[in-house]
């Protein structure tokens, strides 16, 4: 009987709106995602159990294998 372990990765994708005051689309957008980042790291955006984009899974020992979907 052996043991190996195993990885699973999940990517869950969620939308969030944010309002910058800046009217040069490319500034916005930098701007936007720059307060994303940091609404982020202070949780104040906090994903959902949302939309589930991809799942993968890889053996990890006693040996590395490929990521695959599954």
């Amino acid at each position: 009987m052996k043991t190996i372990t195993v990885a699973i990765e999940e990517t869950v994708v969620q939308e969030f709106k944010v309002t910058v005051d800046c009217d040069e689309e490319e500034e916005a957008v930098k701007k936007a995602i720059d307060t994303a980042i940091a609404k982020y790291k202070n949780c104040e955006f906090v994903l959902e159990p949302g939309e589930l984009t991809c799942k993968r899974i890889a053996a990890v020992s006693p040996r590395l294998t490929p990521w695959e979907e599954f």
